[in-house]
């Protein structure tokens, strides 16, 4: 993309900025003349603001383009550093995820290995009271 392009998401907010800082620039320049020279003429006052105002269009449009890229570099700066924080963020609930996850294995196998115990010692002792029944 040229440097001197403006997204087109961004065109609205371009066309205000040089709307605004055209008009005011222009508008000065304005009043600055009539406030010197009062008795011109009005085709004369038009006629100077016009070849005085597209220099000044241009470099309002310029003006513009530089603002608005700020606006751009900021806005994706915010943008990578929310980004950057929420992964932060991810990273540390899974983390923690996984770490819940290992414990739960972890008492799941000792449970499983408990409860076999348990079933073992169960028939043990159920086999002890069977031989001790019926001892042949």
């Amino acid at each position: 993309m040229s440097l001197w392009s403006v997204p087109a998401k961004w065109g609205g907010a371009f066309f205000i900025l040089l709307v605004l800082q055209g008009g005011l620039l222009i508008g000065l320049h304005t009043w600055r003349s009539l406030a010197l020279s009062p008795d011109e003429h009005v085709v004369d006052t038009l006629l100077n603001e016009v070849a005085a105002g597209t220099p000044m269009l241009v470099f309002a449009g310029i003006l513009s383009m530089v603002e608005l890229e700020a606006a751009l570099t900021l806005s994706a700066w915010y943008i990578d550093r929310v980004r950057r924080r929420e992964r932060e963020e991810i990273d540390a609930l899974l983390k923690k995820w996984d770490a819940i996850e290992a414990r739960s294995a972890a008492e799941y196998a000792r449970g499983f290995a408990e409860g076999r115990r348990t079933e073992r010692e169960k028939m043990r002792l159920e086999h002890e009271e069977e031989v001790r029944r019926y001892p042949y």
